[in-house]
């Protein structure tokens, strides 16, 4: 008589534990601590069973390419410019625009006013966000452009047009998104205090 009713108490036990298992998993601070073990756990067990394919980059001759992309490649961007004249000078004619005067390049800026924070697992890129943002006073962290940024919290990419989407759409700055720059052109826009 007291076997069955052992039994059924370690039973239950067994069940509660096992149900009480996913509940504390997605507690944040356990979350945080133990996500990237166990999805890195999965994720080499999934790489066992199924490895992927080797994938070698062979990089593309440009005289592969159409005359009309090697040329675009192979020309530099044009200047960065801080301040540009629409008055004709002597020596131009009145009809060109004026050439743009180019900001110099200070042998050292320092930008201060960033909050430093420590990223969480796969939050590279919110974390980022938020350090520049805070340059603004904005006043927030990482959690808040998770959430808006990667709907499903096993995500594991953001991309620069959804980090973009968070500035335009949850804070009260305005955000230009360029590519193809270099970082001397980035000295430029610092140099000349016109961030674009």
């Amino acid at each position: 008589m007291r076997r069955p009713k052992f039994a059924g108490s370690i039973l239950i036990l067994l069940i509660v534990f096992l149900l009480g298992i996913p509940a504390i998993y997605n507690l944040p601070p356990v979350q945080e601590r133990l996500g990237w073990r166990v999805a890195e756990l999965f994720a080499r067990f999934k790489y066992a069973l199924s490895p992927p394919e080797q994938i070698v980059f062979v990089p593309e001759e440009d005289s592969m390419l159409s005359p009309q992309t090697a040329s675009s490649r192979s020309t530099p961007p044009a200047p960065l410019s801080a301040t540009t004249t629409q008055t004709p000078t002597a020596k131009q004619p009145a009809s060109s625009p004026a050439s743009p005067a180019l900001t110099s390049i200070p042998k050292n800026i320092q930008l201060t006013g960033f909050q430093h924070e420590y990223q969480t697992w796969n939050n590279c890129g919110p974390a980022t966000l938020a350090m520049a943002l805070s340059y603004w006073d904005w006043e927030g962290d990482q959690r808040l452009i998770a959430a808006f940024t990667k709907l499903n919290p096993r995500d594991k990419n953001v991309m620069p047009y959804e980090l973009a989407a968070y500035v335009e759409e949850e804070t009260q700055l305005r955000i230009v998104s360029r590519v193809g720059g270099d970082v001397e052109l980035l000295k430029r826009f610092i140099a000349s205090g016109d961030y674009p």
